[in-house]
């Protein structure tokens, strides 16, 4: 009897279990490398079930001097109006294999602008 009671407590903690564990797109933490220009953030290919980039809320939390956008898109260069706008504290998650295992880019107007991308591999 005491082994099925423990296998009815472990099973459903097995079932519930992540797949993969959630780590960086890149270094830590995100940036800008240089403002007004394209940067591609994971390159095609890369093994991800989902993808999640969130623009920090702040100019303090972003490492500027005033809170801005940052611009994402899937598979083609990112840049104002192209893309999803993520406003600050704004998210966006891609899920179910990252759509089709394409690129992904950001795009913000000013250098050192922080950010965080995380994967699920």
């Amino acid at each position: 009897m005491k082994k099925w009671l423990a296998l009815f407590f472990l099973l459903p903690s097995v079932a519930l279990a992540a797949p993969g564990q959630l780590v960086d797109c890149q270094t830590s933490p995100q940036s800008i490398t240089t403002g007004g220009t394209d940067q591609t953030q994971l390159a095609v290919g890369s093994q991800n079930t989902t993808v999640w980039v969130e623009n920090y809320c702040s100019a303090t939390t972003q490492n500027i001097g005033s809170a801005e956008s940052l611009w994402v898109n899937v598979g083609a260069a990112a840049a104002v109006g192209t893309g999803f706008e993520l406003a600050a504290c704004g998210s966006q998650v891609f899920q179910l294999n990252y759509p089709n295992q394409q690129a992904l880019h950001v795009y913000a107007a000013t250098t050192s602008h922080r950010f965080a991308c995380k994967v699920n591999q």
